[in-house]
């Protein structure tokens, strides 16, 4: 994994307008190569030039390198399928800071995958979400009235091997 600056945890404060067109280039050219590396500046950008919510990235899960658990058990998801979920976290934090906390599957096979994510900006309510809250509202980018800062979707391809993946249960 290559080593970000400091600059790629921060947001950007400068404003940019939409360019829809330069957004699904940007996501094509991503989403073909199979080692992006997608940092917070790149992630930021898109979305302030985005105005589509149905763009997508599409990443490969090498991606996120090493996983670690942070919820307590699996649970069973309520959709039928017998599969079951955790919640995890990139140990990269440049990889943490693009993603935040994801949703681990575990396939009836026994593979892992990640559930798609959203780049967006929510703020959650309940206080137990007031520390993501803080770092959602301090590292969003700035937008104006010129700019896209509409959220996007970014999917994960393929299996996580499991050995990248701390205190599985």
């Amino acid at each position: 994994m290559e080593n970000n600056d400091l600059k790629d945890y921060f947001p950007s404060r400068k404003e940019q307008k939409a360019n829809q067109g330069l957004a699904n280039k940007t996501a094509q050219n991503l989403s073909s190569n199979p080692k992006s590396r997608f940092t917070k500046t790149e992630a930021d950008y898109l979305y302030q030039i985005n105005t589509d919510p149905n763009l997508t990235v599409v990443l490969d899960v090498d991606y996120l390198g090493d996983l670690k658990v942070t919820g307590d058990k699996f649970e069973l998801i309520p959709d039928g399928s017998g599969r079951k979920r955790i919640t995890v976290v990139p140990l990269a934090k440049e990889v943490w800071a693009v993603t935040g906390t994801l949703t681990l599957v575990q396939r009836l096979d026994g593979s892992y995958g990640v559930f798609n994510d959203t780049y967006d900006y929510d703020i959650k309510p309940r206080i137990k979400n007031l520390p993501r809250n803080l770092e959602i509202y301090f590292g969003e980018p700035k937008c104006g009235k010129n700019s896209g800062c509409t959220g996007y979707s970014i999917q994960f391809r393929g299996n996580i091997d499991p050995n990248r993946i701390r205190g599985l249960p």
